[in-house]
């Protein structure tokens, strides 16, 4: 329950959990995937579960990686977009419903920027600020007005000036260039922070800001704002908004008091987040010691997790 080092590597860049795995790009830029590959979403054969870091494929020029429930996508230096894994809703972009277990590219355009990766939908962004989403659209995550699923990606059909997204289990959350935050999907826990309890089909603004960076957990958000201040909303039932309390909050709440959170990260029920001095601080659901605090005891607020 404590921080382990992965292998003995130590030129890792970037870090990416899914469901029961995890992938995490070289400083060289090659990617590596390890745990559960039931549908094909570690990206390597064969089906199973692979206990150590894997290689997948042999291309060295990822630039960035998300992982979904049984899904994985990555966009390559040259602005192309691949995933792998399950895609019985969609969630791997190519236009079919085959599971792919290997890497395919994710529609025919290049351009791709930030992406994220919900349960079952995967959203990106794309040079000149348009944003797109795919995959499973049964509460409006694709955020296109309609509840249909996708098979290849679609434009979300609002101005183009999007930076950041962030889709969380069936709802998703965006930044504009203005830095405002707007939010779409499901709202069954308050996860889209608007202060009503009503879904969205297409994106709602939920709060001005401005934001720096958003993160989504399975029905919660966390988000830093431009002044360093760290908020969340949705689901609390663990503590995962790390506000001192269990209850579900409609709106983003203010964690803490501080004023130098850098990024944050949600996972199905709990949170970590980095602060400017290089500290990471994590809280909410710690039944299989995720938290790092050495214990399997859910805290509500933000724990430092420190090397042994």
């Amino acid at each position: 329950p404590s921080p382990a080092q992965v292998g003995t590597a130590t030129e890792w860049a970037d870090v990416s959990p899914g469901d029961y795995r995890a992938c995490a790009l070289k400083t060289s830029g090659a990617l590596w995937c390890w745990g559960l590959n039931s549908d094909g979403q570690v990206g390597v054969s064969p089906i199973g579960t692979l206990v150590l870091p894997t290689q997948v494929d042999t291309t060295t020029d990822w630039a960035s990686v998300a992982g979904g429930a049984y899904h994985t996508c990555a966009r390559r230096k040259n602005g192309t977009l691949w995933c792998w894994g399950n895609n019985e809703m969609g969630s791997v972009g190519d236009g079919t419903g085959v599971r792919r277990p290997a890497p395919v590219q994710a529609g025919t355009l290049s351009g791709w920027g930030p992406l994220s990766a919900g349960d079952y939908h995967t959203c990106a962004t794309r040079a000149g600020g348009t944003l797109w989403c795919w995959g499973a659209d049964n509460t409006g995550q694709l955020g296109d007005g309609t509840t249909q699923n996708r098979l290849a990606p679609v434009q979300v059909p609002t101005p183009a000036d999007w930076r950041l997204v962030g889709p969380s289990d069936f709802a998703t959350c965006a930044l504009r260039a203005s830095g405002a935050l707007w939010c779409w999907g499901t709202n069954s826990e308050g996860q889209l922070g608007t202060g009503t309890g009503a879904d969205a089909l297409s994106p709602v603004l939920a709060d001005p800001g401005p934001w720096a960076t958003l993160n989504g957990g399975w029905s919660h958000m966390c988000g830093v704002k431009v002044d360093g201040t760290l908020w969340c909303w949705g689901s609390n039932v663990y503590g995962q908004l790390g506000d001192g309390t269990t209850s579900p909050r409609i709106v983003p709440t203010r964690i803490g008091t501080g004023t130098d959170w850098a990024d944050v990260s949600g996972g199905d029920y709990h949170t970590c987040a980095t602060r400017t001095n290089g500290s990471v601080w994590c809280w909410g659901q710690d039944t299989s010691g995720q938290i790092g605090d050495g214990t399997f005891t859910n805290r509500t607020a933000p724990f430092e997790v420190r090397l042994p």
